[in-house]
């Protein structure tokens, strides 16, 4: 029997040591196991250190601690530890969610495909559990264009060669990097796989960026300049009023907040 594909999991943090021990074990405790994990931290704090070394010792999975302190957001962490990672397999996972145990042998089962999603669990501000976004059966890039139909950072499975081929996650989207990620690999020829099932706890700790207004414009603009190209008219109409909404009851901040 051949052996099962390798796949790194990489998991960029930002000052949650509770949350990221979560996610590590969830990570760790795969039906599937992944070959390695790698935890990127922007800061490189005592704590963050601390739990990755904790989890080290609990799990026969390698569990890499890295530090990637360059103040641009998560992307660049993840671009980072997709770069050193050692596997025909990326899979990322955000530090505030989990997967379930399944989670990488649903997604691999699909390992004839180049980029795979998965549906997932919401949990509301009272810790109740719901069904989230299932990721489309099947790939139409108008549709993509005009909202994110399920991929996010921890709902997908990429080929490394691909992700690297494309660059990666855009470091000045700090909202919408998953969809505009999603685009520009199919652009490339990736073949497409989606696993209804659902198989990721997906939470939104902290400050949101949905809460900042300066944030929504910029990846916004940002978004629309990339692909106008492929954008037709009702699609700036929907692009239009989605920032409208996305503004109602937002926060002007500082820069650099």
């Amino acid at each position: 029997m051949p052996a099962p594909p390798r796949v790194a999991c990489v998991i960029p943090t930002h000052r949650r040591p509770a949350l990221l021990a979560e996610a590590l074990r969830s990570a760790a405790a795969q039906s599937l196991s992944p070959s390695a994990i790698y935890v990127v931290d922007d800061e490189g704090g005592d704590q963050t250190r601390g739990v990755a070394a904790t989890i080290a010792r609990e799990t026969a999975v390698p569990v890499h601690y890295c530090v990637h302190a360059d103040g641009r957001g998560p992307s660049t962490s993840r671009n980072f530890g997709a770069r050193v990672a050692d596997a025909e397999w990326l899979a990322f996972l955000d530090d505030d969610d989990r997967w379930l145990p399944d989670y990488l042998r649903a997604a691999l089962a699909h390992e004839d495909a180049d980029l795979v999603l998965v549906a997932r669990w919401d949990f509301d501000e009272t810790g109740a559990r719901r069904p989230g976004k299932s990721p489309a059966p099947s790939y139409d890039e108008q549709r993509w264009l005009r909202r994110n139909l399920g991929g996010t950072g921890s709902s997908m499975l990429i080929r490394r060669a691909l992700f690297l081929a494309i660059g990666g996650f855009d470091p000045k989207l700090r909202a919408g990097e998953d969809r505009d990620l999603v685009i520009r690999a199919m652009r490339a020829g990736a073949r497409y796989a989606a696993v209804g099932e659902r198989l990721l706890e997906h939470r939104d700790a902290g400050a949101r960026l949905t809460t900042d207004a300066r944030a929504i414009l910029t990846s916004q603009l940002r978004f629309l300049r990339k692909h106008a190209h492929a954008m037709r008219a009702g699609d700036w109409v929907h692009a239009l009023r989605k920032i409208a909404r996305a503004l109602r009851g937002a926060r002007w901040r500082s820069p650099g907040r």
